[in-house]
């Protein structure tokens, strides 16, 4: 077993390699745009992430082509969170240069029409692109020692089969079926110690 990463080391890490990779890290309320699609995204995705007044804050991000956007309350939120938060976006990044051949501008032209494509959701890209960024966050959470459990699950039961992701798999038992498949790849995957 590795050692337990301090959160703030590990959130410190992705910023420097996103840095790194030329991807811009920005906050909802930094231009008209980032306002749009913060809002849009709480329109949607409100009632399956936690609120401003939960012990988490609200911390819907969205990752667009080379730009991360952030909520507005993100440096309130817990570090372990927040590197969480990172490892997830860092995946939609990696998804957007695969599927755009190397291009990140390509990318959102093919990821953007093939979230248009949402129904029947389960069976669409957007459920594997989510999923893959989900195992990401399990596998932060092992490398800070906060071992994803049943609460995590329940997130991912209500997020995956509710209105957030347009009902992306209406199958409950499914969900906790890739849950804890997920769950060990992303502890294996975590040894190693690397974020």
């Amino acid at each position: 077993m590795t050692t337990k990463l301090d959160p703030e080391t590990g959130e410190q890490i992705v910023l420097q390699r996103l840095k790194a990779r030329g991807i811009k890290i920005r906050q909802h309320h930094e231009s008209w745009w980032g306002t749009l699609i913060g809002r849009m995204a709480y329109l949607f995705f409100g009632e399956d992430f936690p609120k401003d007044d939960s012990k988490h804050g609200w911390v819907i991000c969205q990752t667009i082509g080379s730009t991360i956007w952030l909520s507005n309350n993100w440096y309130l939120g817990r570090p372990g969170l927040r590197f969480e938060i990172l490892l997830h976006e860092e995946k939609h990044v990696d998804q957007y240069e695969r599927y755009g051949l190397g291009s990140l501008a390509f990318g959102v032209l093919v990821m953007g029409g093939l979230y248009l494509l949402c129904l029947p959701a389960v069976w669409t890209m957007r459920a594997k692109f989510e999923k893959e960024a989900y195992q990401e966050s399990m596998r932060a959470r092992f490398l800070i020692g906060d071992i994803p459990g049943k609460g995590f699950l329940s997130h991912m039961q209500r997020a995956f089969c509710g209105r957030g992701y347009f009902w992306m798999d209406p199958f409950p038992r499914r969900v906790e079926t890739w849950y804890w498949r997920a769950l060990t790849k992303a502890q294996s995957e975590s040894e190693s110690g690397v974020p």
